[in-house]
């Protein structure tokens, strides 16, 4: 089984590179990363890995980060690895290999607690949960996710950032594992955007939904001391921003960045003042899906820039303010990444939501696309056949 990779930090700044004009030279500590549950992901990961590659990473070969919560045998691994080549590839267990694992860290009454979410009571089922069994959260509430569901919630929201497979690395480029990419990147550099314009989160998507759990102007307010009351986009370049205020509201709703795609700057993320928050604010339980990975790109992506901003004495919509949080379309970055059946986060821009359908879209306006990654879009079965 693959072990978590241990890797050894190095400064940021050193390892920026220019881009030359051709294109053909990247950055240093930059990760293309997503999260898959079991192996089971292993074709839909080809397809996702191939088009990237065809897309953009043909050229810089940027390293490929997967996450997994089950371990992945060998064989599977250096399939994967056939398809990213030759950019590097590693798969990394988050955690403890199973549920037992994870549960073994926490207490009877946590224990007692998420079995009590789940309808999963020792006195009727005795047996084990697993990832695929279904807990209310809230607790009461009508929302449910499964186990496996909540955890990668919880994962990507505060675990991943101080990751050690991640601690060698400046920027992730985060693509869900069913994310995919539906044109070449030939005149755009998504890196190249957010490294040299220093950004904080480089976003595909905002307002992709809006939470109105009143306890996040409580967490906000604990971690930064700041009271935030709206939280609103520039024009025409939909950058968002934090606006104070200096009395709380009750029904304080935050925009979401999407989650499907985005960059962001790991330097920012691990900031202790950015991890204790990210500590807090997932920390009501274990595997709840309330406080999410889109509210934790989000809030510290506007906090970083809200903080930052007032230390400097700029004021929004002054010349010296400094917009750290920007939107790709609307700064000339059309990657057209599709998901849930729309490119780029934009309904306007619909596409097939079956991936034969969606293979015979792209093709007609990007030469070479079937041929290089339509062996991964046939199902495993089929491929056999």
């Amino acid at each position: 089984r693959p072990d978590v990779v241990q890797w050894e930090s190095q400064p940021a700044l050193e390892k920026i590179k220019r881009v030359t004009s051709t294109r053909s030279i990247g950055y240093d500590g930059v990760a293309i990363v997503t999260k898959v549950l079991w192996p089971k992901d292993l074709q839909m990961l080809k397809r996702w890995a191939c088009l990237i590659n065809y897309a953009y990473n043909d050229k810089f070969k940027y390293d490929f980060i997967v996450f997994t919560t089950t371990p992945w045998p060998e064989e599977k691994i250096n399939e994967l690895k056939n398809v990213t080549y030759p950019a590097n590839l590693e798969v990394v267990l988050e955690g403890p290999e199973t549920l037992e694992g994870h549960m073994a860290s926490m207490t009877l009454d946590e224990i007692k607690f998420l079995r009590s979410r789940c309808k999963f009571d020792n006195e009727t089922h005795p047996e084990a949960l697993t990832w695929m069994h279904y807990c209310s959260d809230p607790p009461g509430s009508g929302q449910v996710n499964n186990v496996a569901y909540a955890w990668q919630a919880e994962f990507r929201a505060y675990h991943i950032w101080a990751h050690p497979a991640l601690a060698s690395y400046d920027y992730m480029m985060w693509l869900d594992a069913d994310a995919m990419v539906g044109t070449p990147w030939d005149d755009v550099d998504p890196m190249q955007t957010m490294i040299e314009n220093d950004l904080t989160v480089l976003y595909a998507g905002w307002p992709y939904g809006t939470s109105n759990n009143r306890l996040i102007q409580e967490k906000i307010y604990h971690a930064y001391n700041e009271k935030i009351c709206h939280i609103r986009s520039t024009k025409p370049t939909k950058s968002i921003y934090a606006e104070s205020c200096k009395d709380s509201r009750e029904n304080f709703g935050v925009p979401q960045i999407a989650g499907n795609h985005h960059i962001t700057n790991l330097n920012v993320f691990r900031k202790p003042i950015h991890q204790a928050f990210l500590k807090n604010f997932t920390g009501e339980y274990r595997f709840a899906r309330q406080f999410d990975d889109q509210l934790a790109v989000t809030i510290v992506g506007i906090m970083e820039q809200h903080l930052e901003n007032k230390r400097r004495g700029h004021t929004v919509g002054s010349p010296e303010f400094k917009y750290s949080v920007w939107h790709e379309r609307f700064n000339n970055l059309t990657l057209k990444i599709a998901h849930h059946r729309m490119f780029d986060v934009d309904r306007k821009h619909r596409v097939p939501g079956n991936k034969e359908k969606f293979l015979e879209f792209i093709r007609q306006n990007w030469t070479g696309v079937a041929e290089r990654c339509g062996p991964f879009f046939l199902d495993e079965k089929r491929e056999k056949n």
